[in-house]
């Protein structure tokens, strides 16, 4: 069962009080080094856009222990990343998200979508990570 998208309900604004499905990627690893003026970053930062995710999956149902992933932004600097515990990358599967042949869509920078296999969008390279170096460094198997 999929279930109703993890919200912070008790949020000030609304942006973070709706429900949404999908995480988008936060770009904190761009921040320290393509931030403009302006405060945003230039889209010509996105050295491979057609390998670079945009946003994934959510998980909208956490195992027991696991804190509600309630955000709706990737943050890479959190643990192995957001994508470790937040990504949903399973989503099309029976009731085994591990089994053959299960993954995610992904929208990736250039603005194609794709279905990743379980795993494919966090090794052997990650995805979500802009830099070449964070891509390697932050790679890792999903739980």
């Amino acid at each position: 069962m999929i279930g109703t998208p993890l919200t912070d309900t008790n949020s000030a604004t609304l942006a973070d009080r709706s429900p949404r499905s999908y995480l988008s990627n936060g770009w904190n690893d761009y921040f320290s080094n393509a931030l403009t003026v302006a405060n945003s970053m230039r889209e010509t930062s996105i050295r491979k856009a057609s390998e670079t995710i945009v946003f994934g999956e959510k998980k909208n149902n956490q195992a027991d222990g696991e804190e509600t992933a309630s955000d709706y932004y990737m943050d890479l600097g959190e643990g192995y990343g957001n994508d470790y515990d937040r990504v949903e990358h399973g989503r099309h599967s029976g009731a085994n998200p591990r089994s053959k042949g299960v993954g995610s869509n992904f929208a990736f920078a250039d603005g194609s979508v794709r279905f990743l296999k379980y795993g494919a969008s966090t090794w052997p390279l990650k995805p979500v990570a802009g830099t070449r170096d964070r891509r390697q460094q932050a790679a890792f198997l999903p739980p």
